[in-house]
């Protein structure tokens, strides 16, 4: 519903002068966000908005589409992207939450690595939001592994160990990534 946009346009100074892609997986929620998405192109920023999955290959994924009795007050209806995820084994709860899922949707998935590659180069200044419900794990080794976190100036992620049975071998991997992130002089900060 481009919150998060919004509150990282504010911290960057985000304006026309940026290429900004959003990507929502949840073609409900997608569905949803298409007029705060037309006020963001009034306001002239330079969006783009995809119905696609970010993930570490491109292919057809199945999108599990969360039910939620209202998340929050701004929720239109009961879908949400809160908690919407790709994963085999969704969770049955998020924050304290019961996440029913009423409708499966097929989307295709972006490789992040390629994209970054195919639309910037090391010189931008890039800013990337990960918010993905457990992808995030995937997506980022395939970035370091490709290389590709080095293309990355300020690197916003929430992280889903909670979603997996091995948490503890997930908040491993997360402070791995922290002190990569550090290493190469990555800003990171800790989204909610």
């Amino acid at each position: 519903m481009f919150q998060g946009f919004k509150e990282i346009s504010k911290i960057h100074n985000i304006n026309k002068e940026w290429n900004c892609y959003c990507f929502e997986a949840n073609p409900i929620t997608y569905s949803l966000s298409k007029q705060n998405y037309l006020k963001l192109i009034n306001e002239d920023y330079n969006i783009m908005h995809f119905n696609n999955a970010i993930l570490d290959t491109n292919k057809f994924i199945t999108v599990n589409c969360a039910e939620s009795d209202h998340w929050d007050e701004s929720e239109i209806g009961s879908f949400t992207s809160q908690a919407s995820n790709i994963l085999t084994n969704p969770p049955d709860n998020c924050s304290g939450k019961i996440l029913t899922y009423t409708d499966k949707k097929t989307v295709k998935s972006i490789n992040l690595s390629e994209f970054i590659k195919l639309f910037s180069n090391k010189t931008d200044f890039i800013v990337v939001k990960l918010d993905i419900e457990g992808s995030e794990f995937e997506v980022i080794d395939k970035l370091i592994d490709e290389n590709t976190i080095d293309y990355i100036n300020h690197f916003y992620i929430e992280f889903h160990p909670h979603f997996f049975e091995n948490i503890d071998f997930y908040n491993k991997k997360i402070e791995t990534y922290k002190e990569l992130f550090k290493q190469k002089e990555i800003k990171f900060t800790q989204w909610f």
